[in-house]
């Protein structure tokens, strides 16, 4: 398999033997390109600034967890679009969660709902906590997963419970759009690229 070799000057993506195929690039984003297909995850500019806005919340409350803060700032984004899917309360999902990374009052009592504030720390120290614990119930329910297979389980439980995570091949498999946890870890690399580390 040949690999591209994708470049960004002047806001204008090319890619290298082809420059005719110059696409302007308008928003933080990756693509990618394998066997003939290309996937693009894009996030808004405003998103982008916004989630930059709190880097220093994020990491810390993704550092205290163990944690990789890009995937935290991936999971905000796609759970609130870094807050911009949120109503003027910090709601989201008709009202039945809260804060940027979408606590579910369902199945938890969110932090921070009191002040209002969906970006506390406290909302985000309680998001990570989750994250962690989905970790390490999907790793002891699939001992013989690797390392990254276990912490896509936890993306991907994140959206839908740990009971939900069954096998490697079919982890997104009912989670929204059947595929939240590869789509979190595409968003991932462009906060690593953004310093989320």
């Amino acid at each position: 398999m040949s690999s591209l070799v994708l470049s960004v000057i002047g806001g204008v993506l090319t890619i290298a033997g082809y420059p005719q195929l110059g696409l302007p690039i308008l928003f933080g984003g990756i693509l990618s390109i394998a066997n003939g297909e290309h996937n693009v995850c894009s996030l808004g500019d405003k998103e982008l600034l916004i989630i930059k806005q709190h880097q220093n919340d994020i990491v810390t409350a993704a550092r205290r967890h163990g944690i990789d803060p890009a995937l935290f700032a991936a999971i905000i984004s796609r759970e609130s679009n870094g807050g911009l899917s949120l109503d003027k309360n910090g709601y989201g999902d008709k009202g039945k969660a809260f804060g940027v990374a979408q606590i579910d009052q369902r199945y938890h009592k969110p932090l921070g709902k009191e002040s209002r504030d969906p970006w506390s720390p406290a909302h985000l120290d309680q998001a990570c906590s989750i994250l962690q614990s989905n970790k390490e119930q999907v790793r002891k329910k699939h001992p013989s997963w690797t390392e990254a297979q276990v912490e896509r389980g936890a993306v991907a439980a994140y959206n839908f419970g740990v009971k939900n995570v069954l096998t490697v091949e079919g982890i997104d498999r009912g989670t929204t759009g059947d595929n939240y946890s590869e789509d979190v870890l595409k968003r991932r690399q462009i906060f690593r690229s953004e310093g989320f580390i």
